[in-house]
């Protein structure tokens, strides 16, 4: 898988890498693909938030999917009709139709993004590469896309997906940090969990959205990947938020690296600047220059 040479720097890629090269690959650019694909679940998925917290669902959507509201979540069945609004192309007007939900939107998530991000591939081919990498470079990406392998030319065995590749996976990880027990919203009356219970299935449905990062890392680096990173001296972050969700993917990436590494941190907002220190103070890292990318 790797010739034999020392690895000296990991390349760490979030969103804002494949966003940097004009890819489509925004929550805002999954909600546009939603609509034209799944427009029920774009509706069905905005009725789990409440009113103040409707516009986080399609800016930062893992950090949403932690809020949803578990009463809603719960009581969202195969009886609840709404309604759908579609656009009709021979003329500028709407029109509109009624539709059952189907509640297994929690099933289907991941396979929307693979579906999604599937596409994004499609553009790859017309992407013109924007960063020089060394030769001795190793790459983790929280991405679905192929962006490092089409554009870059990286080999696969240097690239490791920790969420899923698209390419190669049906489905890929999406979720969230929040911790749900589907047995407490029926703590008062627990005689109502039956097998047959709609909203219980959907409240373990969305349980199993939660994401272990420990498990995520140790599925993507297989044991010659460990031992590369081994000797990294240098890690750069590209087009990460460094949002809370990711932490736990963080703790063990950090537990196979040296403890001498420099830290080169690309930030693009001011919030991400921000969160960019509480990820520093977060894993006591002291040797850190942050940049804006």
């Amino acid at each position: 898988m790797f010739p034999e040479l020392d690895f000296h720097h990991l390349y760490i890629m979030g969103n804002g890498f494949d966003k940097s090269h004009a890819l489509k690959s925004g929550y805002g650019d999954f909600r546009d693909w939603l609509v034209s694909h799944h427009l029920e679940d774009v509706l069905l998925l905005g009725q789990f938030l409440s009113e103040d917290r409707k516009d986080m669902l399609w800016s930062s959507f893992e950090e949403a999917l932690g809020n949803f509201d578990l009463d809603e979540v719960k009581n969202n069945d195969l009886q609840n009709l709404f309604v759908i609004t579609y656009t009709d192309d021979d003329s500028d007007e709407y029109v509109t139709v009624p539709s059952i939900a189907d509640p297994n939107i929690f099933e289907r998530l991941g396979n929307h993004f693979s579906d999604w991000a599937k596409d994004i591939n499609i553009e790859l081919c017309s992407v013109s590469p924007k960063y020089v990498f060394p030769d001795d470079s190793l790459f983790l990406t929280f991405n679905y896309t192929d962006t490092l392998e089409s554009v870059y030319k990286i080999i696969e065995g240097r690239v490791r997906h920790l969420n899923g590749r698209a390419a190669k996976d049906s489905s890929v990880i999406i979720g969230h940090d929040k911790d749900v027990n589907p047995f407490d919203a029926y703590s008062c009356n627990p005689g109502n969990i039956r097998k047959e219970n709609n909203g219980f299935q959907q409240l373990s449905e969305y349980a199993d959205l939660r994401k272990d990062g420990n498990i995520q890392v140790e599925k993507a680096i297989v044991n010659a990947f460990k031992e590369a990173i081994s000797t990294i001296r240098d890690v750069t972050i590209i087009g990460h938020s460094y949002g809370k969700v990711d932490y736990s993917y963080f703790q063990t990436i950090i537990s196979y690296l040296p403890n001498n590494v420099t830290w080169h941190l690309g930030y693009h907002t001011e919030e991400d600047n921000k969160r960019l220190y509480s990820f520093v103070d977060k894993f006591m890292l002291k040797d850190y220059k942050a940049f804006m990318c």
